[in-house]
């Protein structure tokens, strides 16, 4: 996934000229940056399959020290090469144990990297590691494709999981559900012009209420949405959406 650069490794590396992915990658950060910034000040986070880095730089410019960690050495050092805005760290891990101190944690975010982990016994455990890594009233913000019956994609690379499944998976874990709600549909029409560059970014605000309108047909039609969870670590408070 590497090969296909920053953005379209991490999203859609089908998205030929970037503009699907950069609506996409707005949209995901938006939301990042609204739910972290309401811990106050700077906190220690772990970027989870951090991928080629995005979100853990993102989060580091705004002040946090973060640590992304994943399997995928090529990626990493595309993370690296792309500059260290803010300074994170990067480390590449087993895919089984977390390099990580208990109780070290206050944010653990992941983007669309729990679905990669297909057998939930494998998932089971991985959520397992995260929750030792969390301090007490720490919270991990996960954002995974969900769909009315979990299925398998991307030729078995990935599975799309029910709502309440994943539920179940970060409860037997030891966490406590704060919150969880739809940002994005997998196949929204206005999607293809954004896709076409035929809309500007001036009115992504705009599409990211539609989206959440949409995203109700979309269960209805068993398509795909993107999926925000909050979950926290004992002693955690609710968060509002």
């Amino acid at each position: 996934m590497a090969n296909f650069g920053t953005d379209a490794s991490v999203i859609d590396p089908y998205d030929k000229k970037g503009h699907k992915n950069h609506y996409i990658k707005w949209l995901r950060d938006q939301v990042l940056l609204k739910l972290t910034g309401q811990s106050g000040g700077s906190v220690n986070i772990l970027d989870f399959g951090c991928g080629s880095g995005n979100i853990s730089k993102l989060l580091a410019a705004r002040g946090h020290q973060v640590i992304g960690i994943d399997i995928s050495l090529k990626l990493l050092n595309l993370a690296a090469a792309a500059g260290r805005s803010g300074n994170p760290g990067f480390a590449c891990y087993d895919g089984s144990n977390l390099p990580i101190l208990p109780d070290s944690i206050d944010i653990v975010t992941t983007y669309v990297v729990l679905g990669h982990i297909t057998d939930n016994d494998v998932l089971q455990v991985m959520m397992s590691e995260l929750y030792r890594s969390l301090k007490p009233g720490g919270f991990i913000l996960a954002i995974e494709q969900t769909r009315k019956s979990s299925k398998l994609t991307d030729n078995g690379y990935k599975r799309q999981r029910r709502l309440t499944e994943y539920q179940a998976l970060f409860s037997n874990a030891g966490f406590a559900s704060l919150d969880s709600f739809s940002i994005r549909s997998g196949h929204m029409p206005l999607l293809y012009m954004v896709q076409l560059g035929l809309l500007p970014e001036s009115v992504f605000p705009l599409l990211a209420k539609i989206e959440q309108h949409y995203c109700m047909l979309s269960k209805q039609l068993g398509d795909y949405i993107d999926t925000v969870f909050l979950f926290g670590k004992s002693g955690a408070s609710g968060t509002e959406q």
